[in-house]
């Protein structure tokens, strides 16, 4: 049973704080001990705070435990009320009145709403007519949905979309509306709606008796007629209350809090053992997080044969790298917050927008539908900046809370582990691969001195991080002048960062910015000597990191130009090329009389608009997929705007002229995406071409049941599996809550019919041998590239190690290390690349494994592999901005 404890995270750490990274290693694991044991115990304890504020807020029926409960007990439900039905319509006499609309529905789809009825009326109260009423509305509700969906297809479908955003109550209303006005209202009475839920109700106690059981008791009669009335309730069953708590517990345990470590994380071995020291947090972190057996059997051949040696070793190094809170950035950060400001989109709000008014019911019925649309979608807007406000402070306090700590203990480490197809990443939620004032509290805890080449480096880096006018898209000597030409600028904002806040909020990456400025006023006070002992990362980045790779694979000279690969005197920028491209597309479109590309290019086109689209293409997003990526990132951000008064008009907003309705920038999302979409397969055909052929292949082999398989350059087996399963969705009308639901599953839970058994097991949806074809074939190129850029930086790890660099600082395709390390490490990084794809071909690799599979009619079906360009790798070493 978790034992109950008032202490809060603070309070357990302060006791914590008093335990130092020793010098003694065993001292400094039994200070990990103590943490972890919190860990497990504060995490169970917010996991079931969290689930008793979701019951009492969203309903009993949203609690993890009912969720399993109803996911394992829909099967037998449903089998109860078919049989109902099935009896009651061979009956002789007078057929129930509930079985024709009891017909007309999915008897699983009963058996959800009997379930969710039955689990809130447990939670309320258990009123047995209460239960049976709410089970009847659901009814008439989904029968209702059944006449719209009939009478009127798209409104029908407007609701569901709607309904997935919206309130139970607005959901509700906007129900009755719409059926009302479409003439299909059943307007049932009280008891229409008994009669309906009556045999749901009844199947799910029959069904689940291990778990309910009604209950008889007397209550004061409302009636003036009688002093007392017999009241009928719906109650847990002792067993069934049990197996609640028992769930919930036993879940509460896989729930800890992951934070950063005190002690050097455990070594990886194997897929199973490393990072953490105490087993029942330890077996809760896999080295690799695989989701298929075959993956995990083909790693553990790997660990035993010793193919995977290179890539524990690389792991190992990445975590036992020493850290410490950069306590001058973590001071600003909270005074950033206190003050009520907000340096970048990344930072939480302080200062709430305030919700507009309603308009009068009058108002609201004399305006047209796009008056409507506005007002409806600035509340929206509104409210949704709320919850995710109040949603990010209370994760800011956390990371604050976690900071603190760290600071306190003085060093610490950041255990990693593996996507399945090999990108590192920290298993703490506190990481340094999260946002610009996270990031930015990171430094090394062991400063390495500059040395001849350190200093440039460093002001290479403050130049980046602050970015002012593009200067991060300038050779190398402009970026370390800027930032000597700056020097005094630097200096006034290390000494007052609050007096100056205007100046380095404005950088691109605000408080990475800052801690920049602090290093270099410490270098300044040394009289800028070469000794300096600068402890802060310096990152290297991929110049559009997915297109190099295709470059590499396709030894494409055109392509490796445009992203860096090859030497050049100026520094080469996919994403202003194919602004180039795209502009003479619109152009063209413009002068064929389409308005809407005329709006795109008036509300400003250029670098920013396209970087996003173009950095994903190479990592598999495709036309639509773009066009999502400017709602995300363009229109609704600029609806945001709208909404708190920033500016006057939306540049890009015009009137649907089917619905009459402002489209918040829809329609210039999919005009944008489509002239993008088409200007970056035009400047990268090679890339496109590879990304094609691992698309056929996928699609080969999925039509033949088969995954895709291959070894990472730095041994890790890679699987895509992406399986389809024996399973529908069940879900209500009203409610975004959908249950997955076997089809084949068993009517009886064990022998007995004991329902327990079958939730003790957590009813699983089965894998059939078939593959998701559509998934493999859009999935296989992003996951190709993403294995092949995670190879390489884990080949960078060890080729660095065997040069003395101990400590790193790794995003996807962003290395970074100390600045007096970062000239032998840039030149690592190169090293590594062409070391990569001198021995390594991804697509000779899949054809291989492929032909190994296939039945012959399928071997015959594969696509040729085109003959390389002529890009000679070595010249990656001489390309100054490959990585910078």
């Amino acid at each position: 049973m978790l034992h109950d404890t008032q202490n809060t995270l603070e309070g357990n750490f302060k006791d914590l704080k008093a335990l130092p990274v020793s010098a003694d290693v065993e001292a400094s694991i039994q200070a990990q001990l103590a943490l972890e044991e919190y860990n497990l115990v504060a995490g169970a304890e917010r996991y079931l705070d969290r689930q008793d504020r979701k019951g009492r807020s969203e309903g009993v029926d949203a609690r993890d435990d009912a969720q399993k409960v109803i996911k394992a007990a829909i099967p037998l439900v449903s089998s109860q009320i078919t049989k109902w039905c099935e009896e009651a319509g061979k009956s002789a006499g007078r057929t129930h009145r509930a079985l024709k609309f009891l017909n007309a529905l999915d008897p699983d789809l009963l058996a959800l709403i009997g379930l969710r009825s039955v689990f809130l009326g447990v939670g309320r109260g258990g009123h047995m007519v209460d239960v049976t009423i709410t089970t009847g509305t659901d009814v008439q509700m989904e029968l209702e949905a059944l006449a719209l969906k009939e009478h009127d297809p798209k409104a029908a479908k407007l609701f569901a979309s709607l309904a997935a955003k919206g309130t139970e109550s607005a959901n509700t209303k906007r129900h009755n509306a719409l059926t009302e006005k479409a003439g299909v209202a059943l307007n049932w009475g009280g008891e229409e709606k008994l009669r309906a839920g009556e045999p749901i109700v009844n199947a799910v106690l029959i069904a689940c008796e291990a778990l309910f059981e009604r209950s008889v008791g007397y209550t004061p009669s409302t009636h003036a007629s009688a002093k007392i009335e017999k009241e009928s309730t719906i109650v847990l069953t002792d067993a069934g209350a049990a197996a609640l708590v028992e769930l919930a517990e036993a879940e509460a345990w896989m729930h800890p809090l992951l934070t950063p470590m005190i002690a050097i994380p455990r070594p990886w071995e194997s897929n199973n053992t490393g990072a953490y020291y105490d087993e029942r947090l330890a077996k809760r972190v896999k080295l690799v997080r695989g989701r298929s057996s075959q993956q995990k059997k083909l790693i553990a051949q790997a660990v035993k044969d010793g193919t995977f040696n290179d890539l524990l070793a690389a792991v190992n190094a990445a975590q036992e790298t020493a850290w410490s809170i950069d306590t001058r950035v973590l001071e600003i950060v909270e005074w950033t917050k206190e003050a009520g400001l907000r340096p970048s989109s990344s930072f939480p709000l302080t200062n709430l927008p305030v919700m507009p008014a309603k308009v009068s019911a009058d108002v609201w019925d004399a305006a047209d539908k796009t008056a409507r649309s506005v007002w409806s979608s600035s509340r929206r807007a509104v409210r949704l900046e709320i919850k995710d406000a109040a949603s990010a402070s209370s994760v800011f306090n956390s990371d604050i809370q976690i900071a603190k700590m760290l600071a306190e203990a003085g060093t610490f480490y950041q255990p990693h582990s593996l996507d399945w197809r090999g990108r590192i990443y920290p298993v703490a939620h506190f990481n340094h691969q999260r946002g610009d004032h996270i990031k930015g509290m990171f430094r090394f805890a062991d400063g390495v001195a500059l040395g001849e080449t350190g200093g440039d480096w460093l002001a290479i880096h403050i130049a980046n991080c602050g970015d002012f006018g593009k200067v991060s898209k300038a050779t190398l000597d402009k970026r370390i002048a800027w930032t000597y030409e700056n020097g005094e600028m630097l200096l006034e904002i290390a000494a007052d960062p609050r007096g100056t806040y205007d100046k380095w909020s404005a950088a691109d990456a605000p408080f990475c910015f800052l801690q920049a400025c602090f290093e270099y006023a410490a270098w300044a006070e040394t009289g800028f000597s070469e000794d300096f002992q600068s402890s802060i990362p310096i990152a290297l980045d991929g110049s559009c990191s997915g297109l190099q790779h295709y470059s590499a694979i396709t030894r494409s000279p055109e392509e490796a130009r445009h992203v860096n690969l090859v030497p050049r005197d100026d520094v080469g920028d996919i994403h202003t090329f194919v602004v180039g491209i795209a502009q003479d597309l619109f152009e063209k479109s413009i002068a064929d009389g389409d308005q809407m590309a005329k709006i795109c290019i008036d509300a400003g086109f250029g670098r920013p608009t396209v970087k996003r689209n173009v950095m994903t293409y190479f990592y598999g997003s495709n036309q639509f997929g773009m066009s999502g990526q400017h709602m995300e990132d363009l229109m609704r951000p600029l609806t945001k705007r709208l909404v708190l008064g920033e500016i006057d008009k939306h540049p890009y907003s015009v009137i649907n002229e089917k619905t009459g309705l402002d489209d918040g920038g829809f329609a210039a999302a999919a005009c944008l995406a489509k002239h993008i979409y088409k200007a970056v397969t035009t400047a990268a055909p090679r890339a496109e071409y590879a990304a094609r052929w691992f698309q056929s292949v996928a699609a080969i082999l999925a039509h033949e049941a088969l995954p895709v398989v291959w070894t990472s350059p730095m041994g890790l087996p890679v699987v895509q599996l992406y399986q389809q399963y024996e399973s529908k969705r069940v879900a209500m009308w009203l409610y975004d809550r959908a249950v997955p639901v076997v089809t084949h599953a068993d009517d009886k839970a064990d022998q007995d019919g004991n329902v327990l058994t079958k939730v003790r097991t957590v009813l699983q949806t089965t894998a059939t041998k078939l593959i998701d074809k559509s998934k493999a074939r859009s999935a296989i190129a992003p996951n190709v590239i993403h294995s092949l850029d995670a190879a390489h930086m884990l080949r960078t790890v060890l080729m660095a190690m065997a040069k003395g660099i101990k400590s790193f600082c790794l995003i996807h395709d962003s290395f970074a290390t100390h600045a007096g390390n970062t000239g032998k490490f840039a030149w690592t990084i190169k090293e590594a690349f062409v070391a990569q794809y001198e021995t390594y071909c991804p697509m000779k690799a899949i054809d291989a494994y492929a032909r190994s599979v296939l039945s012959e009619e399928g071997i015959a079906k594969l696509p040729a592999i085109e003959p390389l360009g002529t890009l000679d790798l070595n010249e990656v070493m001489g390309a100054m901005y490959a990585f910078a």
